[in-house]
């Protein structure tokens, strides 16, 4: 007799010796009550010797808790390091990862990361959430915001869900630009098919005196319109690497970037997604995102604010066979789609190998 486990077949006799397996591994060991279920921070990496760049950049958004980063942190950070990166502000987006995130952050003492706590508007997406649970959560907040390595309160909303919860997240908003206030701390904030609504709360918010410390509005893909509100209401912009896709897909962003003064543009990697697709080389392009690559960013911004031409990006008709473009494409044969730790055939610069 054979029985379905989720979508394969597998018989009794198996499933006995699978089990009578477990319970001899499992032998001896302490009952889950007895184990401390509290999340051990990953030690990061011990802190590296500041980079000889003139000009220093700061990533503003990298998913560091995500589990892309688990492998190779350290490799991740000197790689940050090298290109000029002096420090990133770490985002995340579940509350319930965020003390972690920060108790790693503080053990490491690393010199490259801070971190933006709060509650993002992902993790207000159920009719089960109350007030209380809000007013808990703003709580937790309060309390982490505290630490030194805390540079500024994540929030926002996302109107892209249900009416049911457009309630919960507009409190939490509210709750936590006052939290900002207090803390002396600025806002990160996240407007998802949210702009008018965002933009009364932030002018109300304004006339009772907060956000004084400054906010900006996180990977803004807005028009050019919603651009000039948040610019009256003297929002930071911060663009990510979308300004890299080729062709139609980032000249909106490019063109975004001749509104936005000096003084209130700001970059961030939005690692590890979004990965910017003007690097030559295909495995680095299709690989995760990293901080280093923001360097590739800042290029298709400077072009984009000086109305140059844009850096050569790869040919989007070759792309699916990992060519370079240029005359580099016609020596280029049809490379495999799977990726290697490193590259022995020097396809990959010694610093971006993995």
């Amino acid at each position: 007799m054979y029985m379905d486990r989720g979508g394969s077949r597998e018989g009794k006799k198996s499933l006995r010796k699978n089990k009578i397996t477990i319970n001899a591994i499992n032998k001896g060991k302490p009952e889950l009550k007895d184990v401390d279920a509290t999340p051990t921070p990953c030690p990061l990496a011990p802190p590296i010797p500041r980079s000889g760049h003139a000009e220093a950049v700061i990533d503003v958004g990298v998913h560091l808790s995500n589990r892309q980063f688990d492998a190779n942190q350290t490799k991740m950070l000197q790689r940050a390091r090298d290109s000029g990166v002096e420090a990133i502000v770490t985002l995340c987006t579940d509350i319930e990862k965020q003390k972690p995130t920060l108790q790693a952050a503080v053990l490491s003492e690393h010199p490259l990361i801070t971190c933006a706590v709060g509650i993002h508007p992902n993790m207000v997406s159920s009719h089960r959430i109350s007030d209380k649970q809000v007013t808990t959560w703003v709580n937790e907040t309060a309390v982490l915001a505290k630490n030194p390595l805390v540079v500024a309160i994540d929030c926002g909303l996302d109107f892209s869900r249900e009416y049911g919860t457009w309630h919960m997240q507009e409190k939490a908003f509210s709750m936590q630009i006052d939290l900002a206030t207090a803390l002396q701390l600025p806002v990160i904030m996240h407007d998802i098919k949210a702009t008018e609504r965002m933009c009364e709360i932030i002018a109300a918010k304004r006339l009772e005196g907060h956000l004084q410390y400054g906010y900006c509005i996180f990977d803004f893909a807005g028009a050019p319109e919603t651009l000039q509100t948040y610019l009256d209401l003297d929002a930071h912009i911060m663009l990510a690497g979308h300004l890299c896709d080729p062709g139609p897909l980032g000249e909106p962003g490019r063109a975004l970037c001749a509104m936005i003064p000096e003084n209130r543009l700001m970059i961030g990697s939005n690692a590890p997604f979004t990965t910017p697709q003007n690097i030559e080389d295909y495995y680095v392009r299709d690989a995760r995102n990293e901080p280093s690559n923001i360097v590739r960013a800042i290029m298709s911004m400077s072009c984009a604010c000086s109305h140059d031409a844009m850096p050569p990006t790869p040919d989007p008709a070759l792309r699916h066979q990992g060519c370079r473009s240029g005359s580099q494409s016609a020596r280029c044969a049809r490379r495999p789609r799977r990726r290697r730790p490193c590259d022995d055939q020097g396809l990959l610069p010694p610093a971006l190998c993995r």
